[in-house]
C-alpha cells in the first residue's frame, strides 16, 4: 500500500515540477520536461496488475525515453540533461537486474524505479535553477551601464 502512495506522489510531484520547468524553462529544459511528462504518462499504461518478471512494453518505453533524452542530451550538451540521460539507463537496465538475480525481492524494481524517479525530480527542480540563475544574470549583466 505504501509503495502506491510513493509511486502516486512521485507523479504528482513529477508533473508539477514539469509544469514549472515547461513555464520557466529555456528550449532544452521545456523538450526534457515535455518528454519526461509524455514517457511518465503513458508508462502506467502498460501496467499489467499481475507481477511478471520482465514487463515488455515498459522496457519498450524506458528505452525510448533513454533514447530521446540522450538525444536531447548530446543536442544541447548540458550537464544536467546527460545526467537525466544516465538516470533513464540505469531504468532500461533496473528490469533485467531484476531477472538476473531471482533472489531479489519482487518490490525491489518498484522500489528502484521510485528512487530513480525522486533523483530525476530533483535534477529537474536543479536544471530549472540553473535555468532561471543564468537568465537573471544575463538580465543584471544587460543592465549594467
Amino acid at each position: 500500500m505504501l509503495y502506491l502512495v510513493l509511486d502516486y506522489a512521485l507523479y504528482v510531484v513529477a508533473f508539477t515540477v514539469c509544469g514549472v520547468a515547461l513555464w520557466l524553462g529555456d528550449r532544452p529544459l521545456k523538450v526534457t520536461a515535455f518528454a519526461v511528462m509524455f514517457f511518465w504518462g503513458i508508462s502506467p499504461l502498460t501496467r499489467t496488475g499481475a507481477y511478471v518478471p520482465w514487463n515488455l512494453p515498459l522496457t519498450i518505453v524506458d528505452s525510448n525515453a533513454f533514447l530521446v533524452l540522450t538525444w536531447i542530451s548530446l543536442r544541447w550538451r548540458r550537464v544536467w540533461s546527460a545526467m537525466i540521460a544516465g538516470l533513464a539507463l540505469v531504468m532500461v537496465v533496473t528490469p533485467f537486474v531484476g531477472m538476473a538475480d531471482q533472489e531479489l525481492d519482487p518490490y525491489f524494481k518498484v522500489f528502484a524505479y521510485n528512487i530513480l524517479g525522486y533523483i530525476l525530480v530533483v535534477e529537474l527542480i536543479v536544471a530549472i535553477w540553473l535555468t532561471v540563475r543564468a537568465r537573471r544574470q544575463a538580465d543584471e549583466g544587460a543592465v549594467r551601464p
